[in-house]
């Protein structure tokens, strides 16, 4: 069971990938570009570990053997449309949906990285002007 909004944003830590709703309504969120390093690996690894996963669920789709009885073949095709079908309750399009969210969280994840990073850049650069004197 998951756990309530409110519980997860009263409960107090340490750790910076912890989420933070109250900060965040605060407008007082920090940024840690470790963390997002760290965060982006992780993603970047699990798409890696699907994509072998869903490489390993092919070769499920070849199961060859079963063709003696006619039950036995049933039970054959059934099992490689479970593995390989076009259903979308297949193992291959279950992973190949995950591989699509995990994809697009990671690639948002670095994309975020860079904006924020850019934003906060150009602020510093109004600022030196600003108080340097610069123009």
């Amino acid at each position: 069971m998951a756990p309530e909004m409110s519980s997860v944003a009263a409960a107090p830590s340490a750790d910076p990938m912890t989420w933070k709703p109250d900060e965040m309504a605060a407008g007082t969120l920090k940024f840690d570009p470790a963390a997002v390093e760290k965060l982006y690996g992780v993603l970047d690894r699990h798409v890696g570990e699907l994509r072998e996963l869903q490489e390993r669920v092919q070769q499920l789709g070849r199961i060859k053997g079963l063709e003696s009885l006619q039950s036995s073949k049933a039970l054959q095709d059934k099992f490689n449309a479970k593995a390989t079908g076009d259903t979308y309750y297949s193992a291959q399009r279950m992973l190949h949906d995950r591989i699509e969210i995990v994809t697009k969280m990671r690639d948002t994840i670095k994309e975020t990285a860079l904006k924020f990073h850019q934003s906060d850049q150009a602020n510093a650069d109004q600022l030196a002007k600003f108080f340097g004197g610069k123009e």
